[in-house]
């Protein structure tokens, strides 16, 4: 993606090990009146997701390049302020933040796309809007199913293998774990019991709780690991619950017909 509102898909050769990026892009798409700040794709379901600053997602055919819809993020709706454990860097305590149902904001419409991401097992696209630390879901059809305001700026997103979690990091020096279709913290029913919110502290290895902004993350293949990286320059590589290497390893047993 490029400031000059287009996106350009291009043709890797494995063969190729001298110049693997081909001459000339495969398509070149438009569509946007701004410039591009992210894109996904899925191969599996032919789809090329572009994200701009003039507030829209664009949705073109990865293998032919057709334009499909686009769609705005509109948010001129009532949001719930989200709620999660806040641990702060230099006091090390943990304090809530005040979850008020009445408490709504009137948001106005046209969000710059931070982020884009596309789940293929759910079909469902998510995005982030940094200037106003908005999550939203929508359907591949443009329906949206879920909005969030959070409290933090967000410095990183990734969806897990199976893609039903969004995994966030951000000003908070907090790892959230949700749920790509309701945005809600992932604490509940396959995740029920298990670690939803990290702060980077364990007792079994003297470690204090993360103490700068997370800047990138990593899961390994299989979920076994997280890496973190932070704004200090610092990694930490955090071993996955073992209650939910569990559960996906039966999950997988089952879906290959052993169990």
């Amino acid at each position: 993606g490029s400031r000059d509102c287009t996106v350009m898909t291009w043709d890797l050769s494995a063969t190729e090990k001298d110049s693997p990026l081909s001459a000339h892009p495969l398509q070149v798409l438009y569509g946007h009146n701004d410039a591009i700040s992210t894109v996904a794709l899925s191969a599996e379901h032919d789809v090329v997701l572009s994200g701009s600053a003039d507030g829209t997602i664009i949705i073109h055919t990865l293998r032919e390049g057709i334009y499909t819809r686009s769609i705005v993020i509109d948010t001129t709706k009532a949001v719930i302020p989200d709620s999660i454990p806040v641990v702060s860097p230099l006091s090390r305590s943990n304090s809530i933040v005040p979850d008020d149902a009445s408490t709504t904001m009137l948001l106005t419409s046209n969000k710059r796309v931070t982020w884009i991401g596309y789940s293929s097992s759910e079909g469902l696209i998510i995005t982030y809007c940094a200037d106003d630390n908005l999550l939203c879901t929508y359907t591949v059809n443009g329906r949206l199913l879920a909005l969030k305001e959070i409290d933090e700026t967000l410095g990183c997103l990734i969806l897990s293998e199976d893609g039903n979690i969004l995994v966030t990091g951000g000003s908070h020096c907090l790892v959230v774990f949700r749920w790509v279709r309701t945005l809600q913290v992932a604490d509940d029913g396959a995740r029920k019991g298990m670690v939803h919110v990290v702060d980077g502290s364990s007792d079994s290895y003297s470690l204090t709780p993360f103490a700068s902004p997370i800047r990138s993350l990593l899961l390994t293949t299989r979920e076994r690991h997280l890496v973190v990286g932070l704004e200090s320059g610092e990694m930490r590589i955090l071993a996955q619950d073992p209650e939910y290497l569990r559960f996906r390893l039966h999950q997988h047993l089952h879906e290959i017909g052993i169990l």
